[in-house]
């Protein structure tokens, strides 16, 4: 009895291996077969996108055949009207910002060794008729007069000398040299790198951010070379204390102090630089767009002839 019990058991075992392998060989099938279904779909997939190229293809040839090629043409046209017109206003912009950065430099290389940057008035003589004389100085000189008296007349010399040594420099007059030499000398290297670039044929290229930055720190210093007008020059002008001392009847005084011909050129000078620098930014910007426009639209130029298209 033993016996056959045990066999009945090898082969229960038997049977149940024998069902765990049919049981796997159908999740093996089932697994292929959904495999297969996935691999259906992509297929499938891939052959509709196929096809819906193929429709837009031919759409797009179909739009082509029937529309004439004059409105081809003319749309051609027009981008590339519009693309010019970007890149001769980055060139006009760019122009217009060299010439700025040029008169700028002179107005301020003049107001900066002019010996009539300020304009100080004296009043002489009787308070019922007053006579009134102007003396005029620079941020390092000061206009001169010699007189030259002979048998045949007298004549008056006008010259620029250079202050003396003890004449005492407050510190709104130091700030007013200091500015006046870094927007001379700042105001050199940028205008030579803009020259430099437009004669190597950059064209609107030279116009960048950094050259825009460069020029409204060039109006800023430029500006502050005024600061000569709150000094001790125009307050309290040692020239003018001078006279009243040597002439001490003659009732003078300091009725005014203004700007003259060297402040005035100072003030169009940052006014110019600043109008180069918002010039410049502006130029940048035009290019960047104009490039922008070309890589998303594509080429403004017909990669294929009309009159191909057309045969």
């Amino acid at each position: 009895m033993n016996y056959l019990q045990k066999e009945k058991k090898k082969e229960k075992k038997k049977e149940k291996k024998k069902e765990k392998k049919k049981e796997k060989k159908k999740e093996k099938k089932k697994e292929k077969k959904k495999e297969k279904k996935k691999e259906k779909k992509k297929e499938k997939k891939k052959e509709k996108k196929k096809e819906k190229k193929k429709e837009k293809k031919k759409e797009k040839k179909e739009k082509r055949s029937h529309s004439p090629s004059s409105t081809r043409t003319s749309n051609f046209h027009i981008s590339h009207s519009l693309s010019e017109g970007d890149v001769s206003s980055a060139y006009g912009l760019s122009l217009f910002s060299t010439l700025c950065v040029c008169a700028a430099f002179i107005l301020n290389w003049y107001s900066s060794v002019a010996c009539n940057f300020i304009s100080v008035a004296l009043t002489y003589g009787s308070s019922s008729d007053p006579n009134s004389v102007s003396l005029h100085f620079g941020i390092w000189n000061y206009q001169s007069w010699t007189v030259v008296s002979s048998s045949s007349g007298t004549v008056v010399f006008q010259g620029c000398r250079r202050y003396p040594d003890y004449v005492e420099v407050d510190p709104e007059w130091k700030a007013a040299k200091v500015f006046s030499v870094m927007a001379w000398v700042f105001g050199l290297v940028l205008m030579l790198a803009v020259l430099f670039s437009a004669c190597s044929g950059k064209g609107a290229k030279q116009a960048t951010p950094a050259s825009g930055v460069g020029f409204l720190i060039c109006s800023l210093f430029s500006g502050l070379s005024l600061l000569l007008l709150g000094s001790d020059l125009c307050k309290e002008n040692l020239l003018s204390e001078g006279l009243e001392s040597m002439y001490p009847s003659s009732n003078m005084s300091v009725s005014s102090c203004g700007t003259s011909t060297g402040a005035k050129c100072a003030i169009s000078a940052t006014i110019l630089w600043f109008l180069a620098g918002v010039a410049s930014c502006r130029a940048y910007k035009v290019d960047g767009e104009s490039v922008q426009d070309e890589l998303i639209d594509g080429p403004t130029s017909p990669l294929v002839n009309d009159m191909e298209m057309e045969d």
